[in-house]
């Protein structure tokens, strides 16, 4: 994988089964459709709060920021053939000083593997981007399956809250976390 002149990974990337494209102003509808979608919401970290179109449009701006400030951010994931949006994913350094994966799927996209595949590409274009910043992502306990990908991806779980059951977190990253950065990467992610 190369990076632009600028340090800066592809805005449109194809996977095997999946075009991503980097998240714009036209992609708030089915940002909000998705987080509103309630197969999901009660196992999402951090939990999802896209209420209507403005805090939509607001992570959409955020997003682009995180593009355009350190290289990399969210696709948006589509069907390659019909342009149909399955999900969202990526990673990017809006709420910590590390590559945080992100997804989220409609529901008619889950369970496919897709969700591993482009963690995949978001990991490797992370290293590629800036090397020396760990890949991590926080998961409530009580989800299996994110966990589950992103140890396919080559995370290991670093931390665990010592209390709060289901919704304990769980902190997985590439290489030992700095007590800084995962203090940090806690701040960012509140427990309740």
């Amino acid at each position: 994988m190369t990076v632009d002149l600028e340090g800066r990974a592809p805005q449109h990337v194809r996977s095997e089964r999946v075009r991503l494209d980097a998240v714009t102003a036209d992609d708030v509808d089915d940002l909000v459709a998705i987080g509103r979608s309630l197969e999901h919401v009660w196992w999402t970290f951090p939990p999802v709060d896209l209420p209507d179109r403005s805090a939509a449009a607001a992570l959409v701006d955020a997003v682009v920021a995180a593009w355009a400030r350190d290289g990399l951010g969210y696709w948006t994931v589509r069907d390659p053939g019909s342009r149909v949006v399955l999900g969202f994913g990526g990673c990017s350094q809006l709420r910590a000083p590390t590559w945080n994966l992100y997804y989220r799927a409609r529901p008619s996209a889950q369970g496919r593997g897709l969700a591993a595949e482009v963690l995949q590409v978001a990991c490797d274009w992370a290293r590629a981007v800036d090397p020396d910043v760990p890949v991590t992502a926080v998961i409530r306990a009580q989800n299996v399956r994110a966990a589950d990908d992103v140890q396919q991806v080559g995370l290991s779980l670093v931390h665990q809250d010592d209390d709060g059951g289901d919704q304990a977190r769980r902190v997985y990253a590439d290489r030992d976390l700095p007590a800084a950065t995962l203090a940090g990467l806690l701040g960012a992610f509140p427990a309740s």
